[in-house]
């Protein structure tokens, strides 16, 4: 079966194949070593759906592939994508942007590879089914609202290198019971349901 050619758009291209696996990598012909998912905007004719130009694909698309040579996922990248069940983000990027990925129903389990310094407010934001997720060693950042409503998160491993946790970063997460967070950490009052237990580990400098 032949591979699904690529569409080339500024410093990216992607395909979409018959399993439902959107591939995103540098465009070949960019001449930097890294590309970057763009900023896109919310479809004004439809909450929650972006303008990205896979969308008028989203009921395909099942998986999200980006590869290693991608540096940043931009805002509303794969926002609304109900179907999305895997997510697999390579080790290049360095920002995952707001809302990138709001409303992906179908998400359970999300790893965020060591090079992500940033989530940005809301990336995960509506993710219902969102059960597990394990956050980078040097994530410095977990912005605003950016978990916010995963209503079955019940295990989250964040990293040593977090210095900041934004408001109701996990609000609304009613399944967490329980969190451990660097010491000396920046943590938003409301950062975190008032039931679950957070509790601050030692780091070794």
């Amino acid at each position: 079966c032949k591979a699904p050619e690529w569409n080339k758009i500024g410093q990216i291209q992607w395909r979409l194949d018959a399993d439902g696996v959107l591939t995103i990598a540098k465009n070949d012909l960019w001449d930097l070593d890294y590309g970057r998912i763009p900023d896109y905007q919310e479809d004004p004719s439809y909450e929650g759906n972006s303008i990205a130009p896979w969308m008028p694909y989203r009921e395909k698309i099942l998986s999200v592939v980006i590869a290693n040579d991608i540096d940043a996922i931009g805002e509303f990248a794969f926002s609304n994508l109900e179907r999305l069940s895997k997510v697999l983000i390579g080790n290049g990027v360095t920002e995952i942007g707001g809302l990138a990925f709001w409303g992906c129903k179908s998400l359970s389990d999300m790893r965020i590879p060591d090079s992500v310094t940033v989530i940005g407010d809301g990336a995960f934001l509506a993710c219902d089914n969102l059960t597990n997720v394990r956050i980078g060693d040097y994530v410095t950042a977990i912005k605003d609202r950016a978990f916010f409503e995963c209503f079955y998160l019940t295990d989250v491993w964040i990293g040593d290198s977090v210095k900041e946790i934004g408001n109701d970063a996990f609000g609304n997460c009613e399944s967490l019971q329980s969190v451990e967070i660097p010491d000396g950490a920046k943590v938003a009052d409301n950062a975190f349901p008032k039931h679950t237990l957070v509790t601050r580990r030692n780091v070794s400098r």
